[in-house]
Parts: C-alpha cells; sequence; structure tokens
C-alpha cells in the first residue's frame, strides 16, 4: 500500500510538474512574443515617425509652391513694381504727350470769335460829284470808303441796325438811323443828297435782304455791306 502511494504521489507530482513546465514555456513565448510586438511597435514607431517626416517635406515641397506664391508674390511685386513703373512712366508719357498737345492746339487752333467783316462805302456818291458841294467836302472821304473792318465782334442775336450802330458810335461816326431799321445818313451823307433815287442799301453776303436792318439777325463770320446808291443799277 505504501508503495503505490509513493507511486501515486510521484505521478501526481510529475504531472505537476508537466503542466508547470508547459505553463511556464507559455509564459515565456507570451512574453516573447510582448518584446516582439514591442520591437514591432518601436519598428512601426520609428517607421512612422520618418514616414511623417517625409510626409511633411512633402507638404513642404507643396509649400514651397506655396511659399512659391510668396515667391511669385515678391517676383509678382517686383514685376508689379515694375508694371506700376511702367504705367507710371507710360502715364508720365502721356502726361508730357498732353502737354506738349495742348500748345500745338492752342497754336494751330486759335479759339474762334463771333466776328463779322463790315464796310461802309459812298463811292457812287464820290463818282457823282458830291464832293463838288463844299458841304462834304473834307466831310467824306476821297477814296469813298468811310468804314471798313473784317473784325467787328457781335453777340448772340445781334441785328444789322444794332452793330451797325454801335460800330459807328464807337468811330465817332455821325449817322441817322430810324427805330424801324432805315439807314437815313451815315457821316452827313443822307437819302436824296445825290438826286431822287440815292439813299444807302445793304447787303449781307452779297445778297439785298426783303427785310429792315432792324429784324435782320447776324451770325459769325458774315460779309455786311452798307452801300450808298445815287441810281438804280449803280449797285451791282
Amino acid at each position: 500500500m505504501n508503495a503505490k502511494k509513493l507511486l501515486i504521489c510521484f505521478l501526481t507530482l510529475c504531472l505537476l510538474l508537466c503542466a508547470c513546465g508547459k505553463t511556464a514555456p507559455a509564459q515565456g513565448e507570451t512574453t516573447g512574443s510582448e518584446p516582439k510586438t514591442e520591437q514591432a511597435t518601436g519598428v512601426g514607431e520609428t517607421s512612422s515617425a520618418p514616414a511623417a517626416l517625409p510626409t511633411n517635406a512633402a507638404t513642404n515641397t507643396q509649400t514651397p509652391s506655396g511659399s512659391a506664391q510668396p515667391t511669385k508674390g515678391s517676383a509678382g511685386n517686383a514685376g508689379n513694381s515694375g508694371a506700376s513703373s511702367g504705367s507710371g512712366s507710360k502715364t508720365s508719357g502721356n502726361s508730357a504727350a498732353n502737354a506738349q498737345k495742348t500748345p500745338v492746339a492752342t497754336a494751330t487752333q486759335p479759339q474762334k470769335q463771333n466776328t463779322i467783316s463790315l464796310s461802309i462805302t459812298c463811292k457812287n456818291a464820290i463818282n457823282n460829284g458830291i464832293l463838288d458841294d463844299p458841304n462834304y467836302a473834307g466831310v467824306l472821304p476821297e477814296n469813298g470808303v468811310i468804314f471798313s473792318s473784317d473784325a467787328v465782334k457781335i453777340e448772340s442775336g445781334d441785328t444789322v441796325m444794332q452793330v451797325v450802330k454801335s460800330t459807328l458810335k464807337a468811330n465817332k461816326i455821325v449817322y441817322q438811323i430810324a427805330s424801324d431799321g432805315y439807314i437815313k445818313s451815315i457821316s452827313g451823307l443822307g437819302e436824296f443828297d445825290c438826286g431822287a433815287q440815292s439813299g444807302w442799301l445793304y447787303k449781307v453776303n452779297g445778297v439785298s435782304p426783303s427785310i429792315s436792318t432792324r429784324y435782320y439777325t447776324l451770325k459769325p463770320g458774315d460779309r455786311v455791306e452798307l452801300i450808298y446808291t445815287c441810281k438804280q443799277g449803280d449797285v451791282s
């Protein structure tokens, strides 16, 4: 009986030792796997860290294109500066061109004035011998031109009567003009002084108007003639 008990105890001990031996390797394997896991994790972390760096490097590589934007911006600013300076030069050039054009335009295109030409003549009376009369000798000009100017100023709406009156008054030439515009006398030479058909006529641009001087409105550039006639047909 003792032998059997010893055998049983021995077997039981062997089983316990086997069980302990199996358990220890398992723990060793687990422990060994854990370092491997840590090593793998360490490698993973190590590889992930460098991998992160290239990623950032790649990002930074793209960032230079982003930084290229500042670079382009810098170049662009330089270009813009050049463009600005260029545009400035163009502006100054245009200003210079305008400055040059202005005097030329002023020189080549003088300012227009509202003027007409006006002539007052009594050549027919001179040819008719009016100067033989002592009342007219020394009063009327021998060439028959009482007044002549190509630059008589007018205002908008001026009539022949208004311009003739103001011109004669300004040149201190005596005259008589009726309120209806009929010209009775200029420089002492009046109607009927050279016959029954004599008197003053007027023309504008070579044409005898059908209205009196009071109603004929002038425009710049008109040519007005006051002509003394002695008989019908001596004023062409």
